[in-house]
């Protein structure tokens, strides 16, 4: 005998017009989000995606001086975050999106850098032993599935997934690290989610809107934010890292700064490339001070670092990650001072953005990054920007490794 439809109360008015099954998921249903229509869910509740800056505040408190605690800074009261969300089975929509971080967004990421595939399949390992790994897995293939998506309701929904599943892995990072820090037995569990939280906050940096970049001082705070966050998270990796090393790959070196930041100097002194000799001669005339002299130098000669090992297949996917890493918060502050000699260099910084355009973390942040730093500098400054603009402008929009991606 044919069983009857059971009814879903709570359910959307969408599947209670088709007599279906709603799986109450928030901010959009299954149903509806498969099929691309517009869940009644959106419109009685959601709100846009939070900034950046909202969401990470407790990992960005480990970029300053004091040691990283995680404690120091409790995220704002949400209801994505809050101890009922964390008992909270994961639902249909999870495992959805489960699905597509392993067959889908691994793929993609392995056309730019092959390790990146394994580093998806190293993630879900750490995600089935630690929550906020999952969260944070979820979230970033939340992430990619809007990106892929042309139906604005259904984009809107998975970015809605994605900034709550972010929020509670964030908090769930932090309440498990907070009074005894990072055991042992989750050292590559930490390095996972963190690696994979800054990948997902360069895009974030993509899906603002216009408005801000139109503002240069906005659009700099927005890149500030990024880069504290980046730091925050080196001072996670940077302990751990012995115990991580042997099982990730050289392309996610970045986070074993100790040596790498000693001999940069030494050997940048020999190189004038052609991408930073401007700089190195900026250097020069400065009327700056010794100790910001020095900051400055260690970002350049990082850069340098950056530009020869970039033209390694895959690079620029973690070249977004490895310098901002790699300047140090000295060289942040410096940016979030607005010192013009720290905006040139963070133009040609902006050239490395864009190499790497095609991957779906960066898009458009490189070209969004040089237009605020050219019309917050003015005409003054502006033979300094002459060659990352000139780069910007002979780069194609995009290549047929990206539209290759994109058809996927």
């Amino acid at each position: 005998m044919r069983r009857s439809h059971r009814k879903s109360r709570l359910g959307c008015s969408e599947c209670k017009k088709r007599h279906m099954r709603c799986d109450e998921s928030r901010p959009a249903c299954l149903n509806c989000t498969r099929a691309q229509r517009s869940c009644s869910f959106l419109s009685s509740g959601a709100s846009r995606p939070a900034q950046p800056h909202s969401q990470h505040r407790d990992l960005t408190a480990a970029s300053s001086s004091e040691p990283y605690n995680a404690s120091s800074a409790s995220p704002s009261p949400d209801p994505t975050s809050g101890p009922d969300a964390h008992q909270k089975h994961f639902t249909l929509r999870h495992l959805e999106l489960m699905h597509h971080f392993e067959h889908h967004m691994a793929n993609d990421m392995q056309i730019y850098n092959t390790l990146m595939y394994d580093a998806c399949q190293l993630a879900l390992v750490e995600g089935f032993a630690s929550r906020y790994v999952m969260d944070q897995v979820l979230a970033i293939a939340a992430a990619h599935k809007a990106s892929t998506l042309t139906d604005a309701q259904a984009r809107q929904a998975y970015h809605l997934e994605a900034t709550s599943l972010q929020t509670r892995a964030v908090a769930l990072f932090t309440a498990e690290t907070a009074d005894a820090g990072i055991p042992s037995d989750k050292a590559m569990a930490a390095f996972t989610f963190a690696s994979f939280l800054g990948l997902h906050v360069l895009y974030d940096l993509t899906q603002i809107e216009d408005a801000t970049w139109a503002n240069p001082t906005l659009g700099l705070d927005q890149f500030t934010h990024y880069f504290k966050l980046l730091q925050g998270i080196r001072k996670i990796a940077t302990p751990i890292w012995d115990q991580v090393s042997e099982r990730v790959g050289c392309d996610v070196r970045m986070w074993d700064v100790s040596k790498r930041d000693l001999s940069a100097s030494a050997r940048a002194a020999e190189r004038r490339s052609s991408e930073c000799s401007q700089l190195l001669a900026l250097l020069d005339i400065s009327d700056v001070t010794a100790a910001s002299r020095e900051v400055l130098r260690v970002a350049i000669d990082a850069l340098i670092d950056m530009f020869e090992s970039g033209h390694q297949h895959g690079r620029w996917v973690i070249i977004a990650q490895e310098w901002p890493t790699r300047a140090t918060p000295e060289y942040n502050e410096l940016v979030a001072r607005r010192r013009p000699e720290a905006l040139v260099v963070l133009a040609h910084f902006s050239v490395l953005l864009h190499r790497g355009r095609d991957f779906w973390c960066v898009g458009d942040a490189g070209s969004r990054l040089f237009r605020c730093i050219k019309m917050h500098l003015g005409e003054y400054w502006a033979k300094w920007l002459e060659w990352p603009e000139q780069q910007l402008q002979l780069s194609p929009a995009r290549s047929v490794l990206a539209a290759q991606a994109i058809s996927k």
